[in-house]
């Protein structure tokens, strides 16, 4: 589980050019701009990541707060030249955090929430987003106003989505700043690099008894005429894994990968119709997962006809830098050179699965993880 607020340590302070007022603080592996003197080498700190929004009711957070009051959330900027990624605050500004110790998840003590840019999963599984109305005939209208809709909900509306299966792990890669120990562990390990999409997660998954299911970050998709079932359909994914298993049926089988094209985080790759790049292939049984490596992805695109992330290195071996982790995270994408885009980033694996129950925050125990470009966050304002 991904830390958006925690204790940590200043590691290092670096004057910043032509600045007076302001420095730039090392936390973990994130760089970030703190006013001058405001810390010491080795003090503790509140650490709050990007992609993250603060409480609104807590006056600390003021300053965040746009001019109609809303909160903002922590984003990627530049100032005096200088990129800053998180905000690092005084550890005396909470009092209540006192008790706590270096590496401390304090996300729930403050009220800290995950920002997310993909409107259909901020809603609650109970809202009425979730369901779509049964019927449309303009002369059944009034079936859907009080009293009525309260008497008749259940009969009046379908559900269209359900809870994320528990069995299946969600795509939520750590990013690389945060994994200074895991680097030094992994140091020379062999690894590939895959470009990181700029899309919406997508899950197709086949249950015991063969039957595929679809879903988004955060929810089962139940609407066959959803864009995700549709998106599935118009890669032919069902069709093709079966044939890939003969007679035999698919069960357990799971795909994970990013969607894109009209209409899905801006379409920055002007795709004309839904395209889904798999990244993750993997099988789940008797509450176990298993993920598969390049060799099978690669099975899956030559083989099956599938598409895949673009593959930018095989063989890296794994350096202990998290500088130059980001550094190799810079460039275009590959997806449409002609665009000339920032891709989002890169995602690093070892070339044969590795598994370590020992390092907290990694989905599924396995050794993987993102770089994210700061070009693209500076240009996309992320």
């Amino acid at each position: 589980m991904r830390k958006l607020a925690s204790i940590q340590k200043i590691i290092s302070l670096t004057p910043i050019p032509n600045a007076d007022r302001i420095e730039l603080a090392r936390v973990l592996g994130w760089k970030c701009v703190v006013k001058k003197g405001e810390f010491k080498v080795g003090d503790k700190c509140v650490y709050i990541e990007i992609d993250s929004i603060p409480p609104s009711d807590n006056p600390v957070f003021d300053f965040l707060k746009h001019s109609n009051g809303k909160m903002g959330r922590i984003k990627t900027i530049k100032l005096r030249g200088q990129i800053s990624q998180g905000l690092a605050m005084p550890l005396k500004m909470f009092p209540a955090l006192a008790k706590y110790q270096i590496g401390d998840d304090v996300t729930k003590q403050l009220g800290v929430t995950k920002w997310e840019p993909d409107e259909r999963n901020k809603v609650s599984i109970e809202r009425s987003p979730l369901y779509m109305k049964r019927f449309h005939n303009r002369h059944l209208k009034w079936l859907y106003r009080e009293p009525w809709r309260n008497w008749f909900s259940k009969w009046l509306y379908v559900k269209t989505r359900a809870k994320f299966p528990q069995f299946l792990n969600k795509t939520d890669e750590t990013r690389v700043q945060v994994l200074g120990d895991v680097l030094e562990k992994y140091k020379g390990v062999e690894c590939y690099v895959t470009e990181k999409i700029d899309g919406q997660s997508i899950t197709v998954w086949f249950d015991g008894g063969g039957h595929m299911h679809v879903a988004s970050r955060n929810y089962e998709i139940l609407d066959h005429d959803d864009y995700m079932w549709k998106a599935v359909e118009s890669e032919n994914i069902e069709k093709r894994i079966r044939t890939l298993y003969r007679d035999a049926k698919p069960r357990y089988l799971f795909l994970q990968g990013e969607l894109t094209g009209p209409g899905i985080q801006g379409n920055k790759y002007k795709r004309t119709r839904y395209f889904i790049d798999i990244f993750n292939v993997g099988s789940y049984e008797n509450g176990r997962i298993e993920y598969y490596g390049l060799d099978t992805l690669n099975y899956c695109q030559i083989e099956v006809g599938l598409h895949i992330v673009p593959v930018l290195l095989v063989g890296y071996e794994l350096e202990s830098d998290i500088d130059k982790i980001v550094e190799m995270s810079k460039g275009e994408s590959v997806i449409k050179p002609m665009l000339h885009i920032p891709r989002e980033g890169i995602v690093i694996r070892p070339m044969k699965t590795i598994y370590d129950n020992s390092i907290k925050g990694m989905v599924g125990n396995r050794i993987s993880f993102k770089a994210i470009n700061p070009d693209f966050l500076l240009k996309y304002d992320c």
